[in-house]
């Protein structure tokens, strides 16, 4: 109960510290205390990992295009989230928490929207998959995707 009391507290004195840069789309992880979220400074909104026991805020991204909706993985090692990073079109990206030369990933390639990503409870098959929705035109989709292997960067077709 005091961690959940603490985390609430540093929760509230970082909203406050940010109010002005548009803090949203908070994701914690459950088994671990860490936040992700988005936050916008210098009109770009960025991907920031909050470690809660030691108040460490880490940037995860640090692009100029829109990144938002985080959405942690089953292990809790990754985050999958929306961009438009190289185009006007939203897609869906994957980043390892943990960081390293190939902790980025875009996992969909599509000239229409992909929004509201959700993992998939992984029941102990392989690949892990999520699910996300498309919006084409006036029409809306449901897809399933397997997250690829690290080191695998294959095209989806839908």
């Amino acid at each position: 109960m005091r961690e959940v009391v603490r985390a609430a507290s540093l929760l509230i004195v970082l909203c406050s510290a940010f109010i002005s840069s548009a803090l949203a789309a908070g994701r914690i992880l459950p088994h671990a205390p860490q936040i992700a979220f988005v936050s916008a400074f210098n009109n770009s909104a960025n991907l920031y990992l909050l470690d809660i026991r030691h108040g460490a805020l880490r940037p995860l991204t640090q692009l100029p295009s829109l990144q938002r909706g985080p959405v942690w993985s089953n292990d809790g090692l990754r985050l999958v989230y929306e961009s438009n990073a190289g185009n006007n079109n939203i897609n869906l990206f994957m980043i390892d928490v943990r960081g390293g030369p190939s902790a980025e990933r875009q996992l969909t390639y599509f000239s229409f929207d992909e929004v509201e990503a959700l993992f998939m409870p992984n029941r102990g098959q392989t690949p892990e998959g999520f699910v996300f929705t498309t919006v084409r035109g006036p029409n809306g989709d449901i897809f399933m995707l397997d997250v690829p292997p690290v080191g695998e960067n294959n095209r989806p077709e839908l």
